[in-house]
């Protein structure tokens, strides 16, 4: 119960900081490609100040200030662009340790499902003092996705690489979405975020589709399921569904209606 009292209370802490930093039009670099998706949709862009090189979408994300990526940021620029906020992955620990001694405050976002993209979606609103922009994407996902669900479902694996083979588990937002769409997900019940499986236990799973981002992989994938359809995906495809942002329905609407 203490331990409960004294979590809460930093969290009261936090928040109360941010409306603080809100009211004063809080700097923010985002390290994320979805984030900086959400940014831009609910009207914070003007806030955002960098953001890494993977994130490329929309187009005027291409032109913001670049630190870094997923696997290196530029600790000294970061700091010398002084933001409020650096947004992260919540495996992003240990790259942002070094900002504790500093006043820029990261904040790390975990995406589990349909659900977390909207309530991280809603904090980075109050984070940023956009919490009206941030309600309504939220709304006009959820209303799309309602409408989207398919006649046919279908038994899905989801492959990320081929060798070692790489899919998705119950912790994955796109286990999620496939199962939004009206299909299901093979792989659901598997407890890790992204587990490694054989090619036996994929066989054994008797999916419907095998759908891959990698051209790569066709041939290998072809050899375990010869008798299977195989779907690769386009770059812009692979976007949509691999980044857990504002465009999350149009990554129900394919595998509701495009497959």
């Amino acid at each position: 119960m203490y331990k409960f009292l004294i979590r809460l209370l930093l969290i009261i802490v936090f928040l109360n900081q941010a409306y603080v930093h809100a009211n004063e039009n809080p700097r923010i670099i985002s390290l994320m490609p979805s984030i900086t998706e959400i940014v831009y949709a609910i009207g914070a862009d003007s806030e955002l100040i960098a953001v890494s090189t993977m994130c490329d979408y929309p187009q005027a994300a291409k032109n913001k200030e670049k630190v870094g990526d997923s696997y290196f940021i530029n600790k000294e620029k970061i700091i010398r662009l002084n933001p409020d906020y650096v947004f992260a992955a919540d495996n992003s620990d240990v790259l942002m340790s070094e900002f504790r001694q500093t006043k820029i405050k990261p904040v790390f976002f975990r995406f589990e499902s349909i659900n977390d993209i909207y309530q991280n979606t809603i904090l980075i609103g109050q984070l940023t003092q956009k919490e009206a922009g941030a309600k309504k994407v939220v709304s006009d996902i959820k209303n799309k996705i309602a409408l989207l669900r398919t006649s046919t479902p279908k038994r899905i694996l989801y492959v990320l690489q081929a060798e070692p083979m790489i899919t998705i588990g119950k912790k994955s937002f796109i286990t999620d979405v496939i199962n939004k769409s009206g299909n299901h997900s093979v792989t659901e019940n598997l407890t890790l975020q992204y587990p490694v499986i054989s090619s036996e236990y994929a066989v054994k799973l008797k999916p419907d589709i095998v759908i891959t981002g990698m051209a790569s992989d066709i041939l290998s994938l072809k050899k375990i399921f010869p008798h299977t359809k195989i779907v690769v995906l386009s770059d812009s495809q692979k976007d949509i569904i691999n980044r857990p942002g504002p465009r999350i329905y149009k990554a129900v609407e394919f595998f509701a209606k495009d497959l």
